[in-house]
């Protein structure tokens, strides 16, 4: 079967070739059939940690939170002027989201601010 599959396919090329040369080209068919560009796989998900907030202080310092997926749900990451201050596994992503709203909100209880 597979050099049966080869024939046909180098047939329909040299087919094709020697309709190029006659001057009667269609569109697509040459390149619907031959396998000259690879296939690139694509991401069925996206899987990269993502900031979900900055807050900064009057005084500079910085503070940010990110979430990744983890090996049974979400991790959250927790930043302190760019340096690792914790971090925290949830078993889905919708807890790890209300972690993080408390923590925007206990933040902002003692002078923290979103920045845009």
């Amino acid at each position: 079967m597979f050099f049966r599959t080869v024939t046909l396919a180098a047939r329909w090329r040299v087919a094709s070739v020697s309709k190029r040369e006659k001057g009667d080209l269609r569109a697509g068919i040459t390149l619907a059939f031959e396998k000259r560009v690879a296939e690139m796989p694509i991401p069925a998900v996206y899987d990269e940690p993502t900031v979900l907030w900055r807050m900064r202080r009057a005084n500079g310092l910085s503070f940010h939170a990110v979430m990744a997926p983890g090996s049974d749900g979400a991790v959250l990451a927790w930043f302190l002027n760019d340096r690792p201050l914790g971090k925290r596994a949830f078993v889905d992503w919708t807890s790890a989201l209300r972690w993080s709203d408390r923590m925007i909100a206990q933040n902002w209880a003692v002078g923290w601010r979103l920045e845009s």
